[in-house]
């Protein structure tokens, strides 16, 4: 089946690890672009070419920036490997930074997986570069930034040109010249990334996993400025406090809990949640029984007129609104520090471009011009994949249901205007491009439901073979005890293909694997 090009990005199966001969080190630290000049990217730099023994920690690259999460590196290395560094001119004001890990030659499977971003970082994501080197893939991850040429490179430049160099380093590295598969992975930004070169660029990639993608990106920045300077600040009379919202997806979820057949602590389809919340009304004079909790006229506004309702600009929907059941995690992020500092400086610096700007003051004129601007189409919502279906690519597109950042339903949104700019059923779209609606899945891991699948190093929910003839019907996710793989599974899930819902026949507490059942939505 055409997923299995796929699977081992989905289902990781470590390689066993051997000891490499002495030549492959000493072909990694003689490595140079002097001797294998790069035709794509002739004034690129090799800056450092190092190897690095299994079980080794990787030591920090110098002058890390601190945004770029530095305990990342403590992860152990399951493999040998050589490590590349390169510096790569993108135009008179910008560059950038990649690494590319080669795995031995006997555990090459003789692929190459690109890497993506995360939220507005531009910097490298090393998990991901350890995870696809783990499996077998030269894999080759980048930087990015926001300058206008910086930021072409944020939209997709930086994927391009580090998928070109990094696929002709690997061709001299191993003195490969036969056909290579290429792949694309990410989440978040990662995701995003991967469906722009879906749709722009159809011949980078032979497969691309897309997970949670920031698509409609402008809207995402827009939408939660406006939300943030109206509702979401102290003072505002519909103002809800954090105890609030948490009750809110308390009740939300005794509403829409049992809808697949049993209570679980998980919506299996968020879809079918159409909570209604007015039944716990304050009185009429707005006063609260004591020890009793209930929702002002105005806080109900603020759910309903704001936070669950379709964001429309000119009659048209640019985005859906929060997911009942992520009610107060979405909360609680947007409150945090970090989250309304990328909202600022995106305005500041993208939009606006103007370093005074204050998001407090936003009006809805500013969140309108945000959305209209979409420098490099860093909306990346086109809906015509025609070219690279015909290509032969496939994508798989995966997004946890409780996605308390970049909700759900608009991933739901963009496969439907796929279909519909295609003219292709679901049954039609198959054929090329999946999706898969994580239940109980947070922004790209994490949360009740069974979310390891594969994404992340660690997170693979199966080593069994016989997922291989079954991945075309789903994705299996697992669920760790504390979201940590070092501990043992508490259950495993199989998560529907889109537009499907997944309903439990079985007995118990809903975590017999064998009792689910993928049915019309």
């Amino acid at each position: 089946m055409w997923f299995s090009i796929l699977l081992p990005l989905v289902l990781p199966i470590i390689h066993a690890t051997t000891s490499p001969s002495p030549s492959f080190a000493e072909k990694c630290t003689s490595f140079s672009l002097t001797n294998h000049p790069l035709s794509s990217h002739p004034n690129a730099t090799l800056i450092n070419a190092e190897f690095l023994p299994a079980n080794s920690t990787l030591p920090p690259p110098p002058n890390l920036h601190p945004t770029c999460l530095a305990d990342q590196l403590s992860i152990p290395l399951t493999v040998p490997m050589c490590r590349l560094s390169l510096h790569i001119p993108t135009s008179p004001s910008s560059a950038v930074n990649m690494e590319i890990w080669l795995p031995p030659p006997e555990t090459w499977t003789k692929r190459f997986l690109s890497t993506g971003n995360g939220g507005l970082g531009g910097c490298i994501q090393y998990p991901d570069l350890l995870h696809g080197a783990s499996l077998g893939f030269a894999t080759a991850g980048h930087d990015n930034g926001h300058n206008p040429e910086v930021l072409r490179d944020f939209v997709d430049r930086s994927v391009v040109v580090s998928t070109e160099a990094g696929v002709e380093i690997t061709r001299q590295f191993y003195g490969y010249k036969r056909g290579m598969k290429r792949y694309h992975s990410g989440c978040s930004q990662g995701g995003r990334q991967g469906w722009k070169a879906v749709q722009e660029h159809p011949g980078l990639f032979d497969g691309v996993v897309a997970g949670a993608p920031g698509l409609s990106f402008n809207t995402v920045i827009a939408w939660h400025v406006w939300v943030l300077a109206n509702v979401l600040k102290g003072g505002h009379e519909g103002f809800l406090e954090q105890e609030d919202w948490e009750e809110v997806t308390r009740r939300v979820m005794e509403m829409c809990d049992a809808d697949d057949g049993v209570v679980d602590g998980i919506i299996e389809d968020t879809r079918r949640c159409r909570p209604d919340l007015r039944r716990f009304k304050c009185r009429k004079d707005g006063r609260k029984k004591e020890g009793q909790w209930c929702l002002t006229e105005a806080q109900l506004e603020t759910l309903y007129e704001w936070v669950y309702k379709p964001w429309k600009v000119d009659g048209k929907v640019e985005w859906p609104g929060v997911t009942p059941g992520a009610e107060s995690l979405w909360a609680a992020i947007v409150s945090m520090d970090g989250w309304k500092s990328l909202l600022e400086e995106s305005m500041k610096y993208i939009y606006q471009q103007d370093p005074s700007y204050n998001i407090s003051l936003a009006t809805l004129q500013d969140a309108v011009n945000a959305i209209r601007m979409n420098p490099f189409d860093l909306a990346t919502f086109g809906g015509d994949l025609s070219a690279f279906q015909r290509r032969g690519g496939k994508v798989v597109h995966w997004h946890g249901q409780l996605d308390q950042t970049l909700h759900i339903a608009n991933s739901d949104r963009y496969y439907d205007h796929v279909s519909r700019t295609m003219k292709k059923s679901s049954r039609e779209l198959d054929v090329f491009y999946r999706y898969f609606r994580i239940s109980g899945m947070q922004h790209c891991f994490g949360g009740p439901g069974a979310n390891a699948i594969g994404q992340f190093f660690g997170l693979g929910a199966s080593e069994r073979p016989e997922d291989n003839v079954i991945m075309a019907l789903y994705l299996r996710g697992a669920k760790f005890q504390a979201d940590d793989y070092t501990q043992e599974v508490v259950f495993s899930r199989k998560h529907c293909r889109y537009p499907k819902r997944n309903r439990y026949f079985g007995a118990g507490d809903g975590t017999d694997e064998e009792g689910r059942r993928c049915i019309a939505a």
